[in-house]
């Protein structure tokens, strides 16, 4: 997140985020049995990747850490709400079952942030990366970038904001690299198509384009006013790569 960025773009982002990758986050809760214990969910902005599952189960405690203190005010009471660093989590060793990551690595220092995963995790805790993208992997058709592809402009913007846009891609080496045994990988995202005079695909990708504003401001209204136009003709193709990965301390 950019400084620059209003706490309101940015939580309407992470809430679309979320929405996107519900049926994964169910899938890896219900895969590693998290249905009572302690879930840490890091970098957890306010709680809308997590806390519908625990509001599910009553036996699950989500402990919520985010360093930003006001998005964190607009968490649910479902979630444990704690200021913190991923780096540094204010945590014991080994006394968490769960720890998750949900298009946060992608922001971080990941190996130290997956260090801190595995200090606090009990052994047989698991890790869930729920959601990181490759953004190095983008298709889309027509292409709304003019002078340069639009992936290679969120790219570049990303990187300008402290992130990795091929986080995705570098989830396996990332995890094994720090202790952690690897259960099972997959993807996250399918490929859409937005047909030409669909009124709910125009909504959508006018929401996916504010956002993607975001990261690259000066191209954002033009990408947004040529995927306008390839609506209006044959309509419009995307696959951005979005990786799971799930994983165990032994």
């Amino acid at each position: 997140m950019t400084q620059a960025t209003p706490p309101e773009d940015w939580l309407a982002y992470l809430a679309w985020r979320a929405e996107q990758t519900r049926r994964t986050c169910r899938y890896l809760f219900r895969r590693c049995g998290l249905s009572r214990g302690i879930l840490v969910d890091v970098g957890c902005g306010a709680g809308h990747a997590a806390a519908p599952y625990a509001a599910l189960h009553p036996g699950l405690r989500v402990i919520g850490v985010e360093i930003d203190p006001a998005i964190l005010s607009r968490a649910p009471d479902e979630l444990g709400a704690v200021v913190g660093d991923a780096c540094r989590l204010p945590l014991v060793e080994a006394s968490v079952d769960a720890v998750m990551f949900h298009f946060t690595l992608m922001w971080l220092a990941p190996d130290k942030a997956l260090r801190e995963a595995r200090r606090v995790l009990k052994p047989g805790g698991h890790l869930l990366c729920c959601a990181e993208p490759d953004y190095g992997g983008m298709i889309h058709e027509p292409d709304p970038g003019v002078d340069r592809s639009m992936s290679s402009r969120l790219m570049r913007g990303i990187e300008r904001v402290g992130g990795d846009p091929l986080c995705g891609r570098r989830l396996t080496g990332l995890v094994g690299d720090n202790g952690l045994r690897i259960l099972e990988v997959g993807s996250a995202a399918r490929p859409r198509h937005y047909p030409p005079g669909d009124a709910d695909a125009a909504d959508e990708l006018e929401r996916v384009f504010v956002f993607r504003t975001l990261f690259h401001p000066r191209s954002g209204p033009k990408w947004r006013r040529r995927v306008r136009s390839a609506l209006k003709a044959g309509g419009y193709f995307e696959y951005l790569p979005v990786f799971y990965l799930l994983a165990r301390r032994d």
